[in-house]
């Protein structure tokens, strides 16, 4: 029984955490353009994720503390991290690396995606930008 009840209490943590996250993650009840952290919003896109990255997919994270916040559309921001972790997820084999490194570089802000996967075959680069 203690371990049901165990295994109950970290179901219930998971889908409080996941709630939240997808209210994060669509920017619910906020206007359009809005201040965004953009560690939190990594962060809100990989709690989303999750599914695909505990299939041996580990993540490395290097975030820059003092980025500001900027004015963006969040939700299309985490819509274009999550495209990104999507397919380098999709591209790696198990015992896989993805790393996420944000720095602030002068005025701008720079998010870093990076995986050990195989990369894009080269007669496809063409076609894809």
């Amino acid at each position: 029984m203690e371990r049901i009840a165990d295994d109950s209490n970290t179901s219930t943590a998971r889908i409080s955490d996941l709630i939240k996250a997808i209210k994060e993650y669509s920017y619910m009840d906020q206007a359009r353009l809005q201040e965004v952290d953009i560690t939190k919003s990594l962060e809100t896109t990989l709690t989303i994720m999750h599914h695909k990255l505990k299939r041996g997919i580990a993540v490395t994270r290097n975030y820059d503390p003092d980025l500001p916040k900027i004015m963006a559309t969040g939700s299309e921001l985490n819509q274009v991290w999550t495209n990104l972790i999507d397919n380098a997820a999709d591209a790696m084999a198990k015992m896989a690396s993805l790393r996420i490194r944000t720095a602030r570089e002068n005025d701008f802000i720079l998010v870093e995606i990076a995986d050990n996967g195989p990369g894009i075959p080269s007669e496809v680069k063409s076609r894809i930008f």
